[in-house]
């Protein structure tokens, strides 16, 4: 039920752009958020515009620039539409650096209109409009969330003709921001030069460009430089590797790559850490690591109380893989925007790999066809681990399985530790279900796939190696691989 407008109230418009330069709105907003941003190394105070698809510049900035012939189409809310000129800009602030292409509007009433186009553009807003203390964040989040949404003056967003309504919120794409960070690879190299924590590393090098600058042998670790690049050689797992040593202006990127993306999963510090010495290097990595996991806002915010650990009995070893299977159901969860209410969980008992599955209805006849899809990619498992569970004990399952010349196992009534592999895993699953999907509740089942990859990617702490390894025989390229590539390029 929507709020009926006043009489004195404009009619809601169609999502077009706004010309920043509109002789009516020639005042920002009074509330509107702002913040501090360099461009080009130069201070200027920036209005933040969640509405704006663009960012927009005074002309007063630059000097005249001749010639130009890239342009943005920007339109008033009148109606009216120009074409400005654009610049290329390095717009920094307190979220990071990144490269960026702006409209140059000559009656803009503030320096800088900050829009979406900006990466860190989500985060700086965050900070910027968090209060600071948690009462005054809540009566915050109370007083935005009663009445009709205002829209600020200063607004550039997606044209649209008249008549058109507006389109549909978009998912964000998860891997813009990645792109964004991992650009400038050619300039890699001289960042690890000009690297003041890096001197020691140089001074240790031992083989440049295949040539010997000191006699073997080679201590491990040990530095070397390959193709303008600075690689530390270590030992992992018996495999001696060539680590990228990486400068302190990218250790950030690194470490919110592994911990803090969605195909990370806000995993711990340790598995964060292994995630990323298999690839990178540098001084005071551990520490680093230890610490911004340790200040993850997501992850103090969905952590569990750690109970007491409790002594094991040492289960029957399982060598091949998919041979016994362990199959739980988490949920009712919230429903999601496709009608899931429930996962479906398998683990493999020799390679610890897992499966999870969203289901609209925890039936067992959903779970049997599931159940039949998964034998159909990794073959038909010898025995099955499920507790006591109606869905488990159903003549369905019972049938499935007799006709498949499956064993069923139960666990205790009352005694989950029996099947403690899945429920541990399913901890694991649903705090890490909620630091990626904390954003949108509705959208957890479309996170699954990220965070099975992010599982997946580290080594188990029983088996010491991978599921992915152990299964598929290789590593996973991820995104830490995709940014050591651009970097090395």
């Amino acid at each position: 039920m929507q709020d009926e407008p006043m009489p004195t109230e404009p009619p809601p418009s169609p999502n077009r752009a706004w010309l920043a330069g509109c002789a009516v709105h020639l005042e920002p907003p009074r509330e509107a958020p702002q913040t501090e941003v360099f461009i080009n190394g130069r201070p200027y105070t920036a209005l933040l515009d969640s509405g704006s698809a663009v960012s927009l510049v005074q002309s007063s900035m630059f000097p005249p620039r001749m010639g130009t012939k890239a342009c943005l189409s920007i339109t008033c809310v009148h109606g009216d539409t120009q074409n400005v000129p654009t610049r290329q800009v390095t717009l920094s602030t307190r979220t990071g650096t990144w490269p960026l292409e702006v409209g140059v509007v000559k009656d803009l009433p503030v320096p800088v209109l900050l829009g979406r186009d900006w990466p860190g553009f989500e985060q700086l807003l965050a900070q910027v409009t968090r209060p600071a203390s948690p009462a005054g964040n809540c009566q915050k989040r109370k007083n935005f969330s009663r009445g009709p949404h205002r829209r600020p003056a200063l607004l550039a967003s997606d044209s649209a003709r008249d008549g058109e309504s507006p389109p549909p919120p978009q998912s964000s794409n998860l891997f813009y921001d990645v792109f964004q960070q991992i650009r400038g690879g050619g300039n890699f190299g001289k960042e690890q030069l000009g690297d003041d924590l890096l001197k020691h590393c140089w001074k240790q090098v031992r083989v440049v460009e295949g040539k010997e600058v000191q006699p073997p042998p080679h201590p491990t670790p040990h530095f070397v430089v390959q193709n303008g690049l600075l690689y530390c050689v270590a030992q992992r797992r018996g495999e001696e590797v060539r680590l990228l040593v990486v400068p302190h202006t990218r250790t950030q990127t690194i470490v919110e790559l592994a911990h803090s993306h969605p195909m990370a999963g806000h995993l711990g510090a340790q598995n964060t850490a292994q995630r990323i010495r298999d690839r990178f290097h540098w001084p005071g990595m551990e520490a680093e690591i230890k610490r911004f996991c340790q200040a993850c806002p997501d992850c103090q915010r969905t952590s569990p109380h750690t109970p007491p650990p409790a002594p094991l009995i040492p289960l029957p070893i399982i060598e091949v893989p998919f041979e016994r299977i362990g199959m739980d159901l988490v949920g009712p969860l919230p429903k999601s925007a496709r009608g899931h209410e429930h996962i479906l969980v398998i683990v493999d008992y020799a390679t610890r790999y897992p499966e999870a599955i969203p289901l609209r209805k925890a039936t067992s006849k959903a779970i049997a066809q599931e159940l039949f899809l998964l034998c159909s990619r990794v073959g038909i498992p010898r025995e099955i681990l499920t507790d006591q569970g109606t869905p488990f004990m159903s003549r369905t399952m019972a049938d499935l399985c007799h006709l498949l010349k499956v064993k069923q196992l139960r666990t205790t009534v009352y005694h989950p530790q029996t099947d403690g592999l899945v429920e541990r895993f399913n901890q694991t699953l649903k705090q890490m279900l909620r630091c990626v999907a904390a954003d949108d509740r509705r959208d957890w089942d479309q996170m699954l796939p990220y965070v099975l990859f992010g599982i997946c990617e580290v080594p188990q702490a029983s088996t010491g190696f991978t599921p992915f390894e152990l299964l598929f025989g290789r590593q996973p390229r991820g995104l830490l691989d995709v940014a050591k590539d651009a970097w090395e390029q």
